[in-house]
């Protein structure tokens, strides 16, 4: 309780992007290193996580009822590949995506290869965002873009977060952009409409 009522606090006081990226982000960090050093036990980091994700999708809701109507491209579609069962990195990407009034369509963790690639179809999607937490092996980041990769169509961008995007990024496929924390995704949303915007003026004037 107390946890939850700091976080939201802060909230109030900071904003949700200020506190995902100041305050979330290294929390987090500590507490899967205090996990890693048995100082918590498994019950405690679970509580942790279910708090967490509580305050933030709490958080998001408010951000979205607060502007729902300016909801705008990019059309985003969340979510992790199988295997990878850890969404606390997507969820706080998916705070930033709120912000930036962004479509957002979450599936939430470890969603099939096949089925991720019918949702970007079939929901029009214009990013997919994608979290490798640190206990992704290389293996399973690089086959899983690469699986990813070739079938989606074209136009539609692969943006990738966690500690395991980040130490592999050298080996990813070509135009697969790296997020290093779940701040860059306002300043990616921001890139991609302006190249939107560019692209639509051209357009015009032929």
């Amino acid at each position: 309780d107390l946890v939850r009522q700091a976080l939201q606090q802060q909230i109030l006081r900071q904003g949700l992007g200020p506190v995902v990226d100041q305050l979330i982000a290294p929390l987090c960090v500590m507490v899967g290193e205090g996990w890693l050093r048995g100082e918590l036990s498994v019950y405690q980091e679970h509580l942790f996580t279910e708090t967490l994700q509580s305050v933030l999708r709490e958080a998001i809701a408010s951000v979205d009822a607060s502007g729902q109507s300016l909801q705008q491209r990019p059309k985003v579609l969340l979510t992790t590949t199988p295997g990878e069962q850890h969404g606390l990195g997507l969820l706080m990407a998916e705070c930033h995506f709120a912000l930036e009034s962004c479509v957002r369509f979450v599936l939430g963790t470890s969603t099939p290869v096949v089925d991720i690639v019918q949702a970007v179809r079939q929901l029009q999607i214009d990013v997919l965002a994608l979290s490798f937490s640190s206990y992704a092996s290389r293996k399973d980041v690089v086959d899983n873009l690469q699986q990813l990769h070739e079938p989606l169509p074209p136009q539609v961008e692969i943006w990738v977060g966690g500690t395991a995007a980040h130490v592999n990024r050298r080996a990813l496929p070509p135009g697969v952009v790296v997020m290093r924390k779940a701040c860059d995704v306002s300043a990616q949303v921001q890139t991609w409409r302006q190249q939107c915007h560019r692209v639509a003026s051209i357009d015009q004037g032929r």
